[in-house]
């Protein structure tokens, strides 16, 4: 009975084991998801919409800036 719970455990560990990749955070230098449409540059910016909300970034690269909070 004892063998029994041991193999249990040691099953169980190596199950949670395999799953540890698929939770594992993205590396930082990879876009983040979503979809990202009707690309505008002008000014030496270029605004996108996605997932309701405009966003801003500098044509050379950098972080967005969100520019409008759609609540819906």
């Amino acid at each position: 009975m004892n063998s029994r719970i041991r193999l249990s455990s040691v099953a169980l560990f190596l199950c949670t084991l395999s799953l540890a990749p698929l939770t594992a955070a993205p590396p930082s230098d990879t876009p983040a998801d979503g979809f990202y449409r009707y690309p505008s540059i002008g000014g030496g910016n270029i605004v996108f919409a996605s997932e309701g909300d405009l966003w801003k970034v500098p044509a050379a690269g950098g972080t967005a800036m969100r520019l409008t909070a759609y609540e819906g």
